[in-house]
């Protein structure tokens, strides 16, 4: 798939030809560019779990991308503590709150939902986030329903399905973490601290 890609990437702006014949070679022609791939017979491809979408949530590209931006920052990716390498989607009610922490730092992002939702807590993998952050398309009016199952998360947007495994475990306590009891507080103009 990446090989595919990035042939198609450097193709020039036209029609792009792909045909394969019985030995699942593929030739890509695109105006005087050639390319030939070895594929595989297609009922080898593993293909997408089949998921009950039973509990779902519906939220905008645009609130779904920038929650996504402004907290995978935080996560670990490399950590061996594999809920470091997610984020934490916590449905309650009427809020989202998406939190993510690497040992450092916490990002917490809360938005409200246009409906009401029973409780829900998943850890979705920061890999599968930044995945989809990059082809979601971020309209305000366009929706992202997310369904979740014991084991997987299924989003879908636009003509795309995407499908992950959950990472397993309870995730860490947060409100424990954080302190109310601060001694020092201020405000400041947002756009003067950027």
């Amino acid at each position: 798939a990446k090989l595919f890609s990035e042939i198609i990437r450097k193709l020039p702006d036209n029609d792009v030809v792909i045909d394969v014949d019985n030995e699942y070679k593929a030739n890509i022609t695109c105006e005087n560019a050639k390319f030939n791939i070895i594929g595989r017979d297609g009922d080898d491809f593993s293909y997408l779990p089949e998921i009950k979408k039973e509990k779902s949530i519906s939220i905008s590209q645009f609130s779904l991308k920038e929650v996504i931006r402004q907290t995978i920052f935080s996560i670990d990716d490399k950590n061996n503590n594999k809920l470091m390498t997610g984020e934490l989607f916590e449905i309650n009610g009427s809020e989202l709150k998406v939190v993510a922490l690497d040992g450092h730092r916490i990002a917490i992002r809360k938005i409200d939902l246009k409906d009401n939702y029973n409780t829900q807590k998943v850890i979705v993998p920061g890999k599968t986030l930044n995945d989809i952050s990059k082809i979601l398309s971020g309209e305000a009016d366009k929706d992202v329903n997310i369904y979740f199952t014991k084991n997987h998360i299924v989003f879908e947007f636009d003509n795309t399905v995407v499908v992950s495994r959950l990472i397993e475990g309870e995730y860490f306590r947060i409100e424990q973490m954080l302190s109310n009891d601060y001694e020092t507080k201020f405000s400041i103009n947002k756009r003067e601290f950027i």
